[in-house]
């Protein structure tokens, strides 16, 4: 709530993307207030592999359970995701790790219906 609350205090007319480790899954109760607004970039691009905590997940899976917290949230309407993909997720080289989380990657755009309305990208 107090995120949303600042997003509306901040955000002007400007739509806004809300990204980062959130701690929580998606669908954990205490992000139900910004999944409601926002659509999480991954998850709307990759709906099958809800199933597959393993393929989705951003926590690094040589120290940790598989699980999905980092995330990208873009308001409903305003973005439209055309790709999300898991990045960081191999160690280089000599074994090193980039962070004991993954990255996650994602390309947006406007949506056609926006710039018909006249919205400058």
């Amino acid at each position: 709530a107090g995120l949303l609350e600042f997003v509306a205090a901040t955000s002007g007319n400007a739509p806004s993307i809300v990204m980062g480790d959130f701690n929580a899954e998606t669908t954990a109760p205490e992000l139900q207030g910004l999944s409601a607004r926002f659509a999480e970039a991954y998850a709307a691009l990759h709906p099958q592999e809800r199933t597959d905590p393993k393929a989705r997940s951003t926590l690094n899976l040589a120290y940790f359970a598989p699980r999905h917290i980092d995330q990208v949230f873009l308001q409903r309407d305003a973005f439209e995701p055309i790709r999300a993909r898991i990045i960081l997720n191999q160690a280089g080289p000599e074994g090193a790790w980039p962070s004991d989380h993954y990255g996650v990657h994602v390309r947006l755009r406007w949506p056609s219906s926006r710039l018909a309305n006249g919205a400058q990208p």
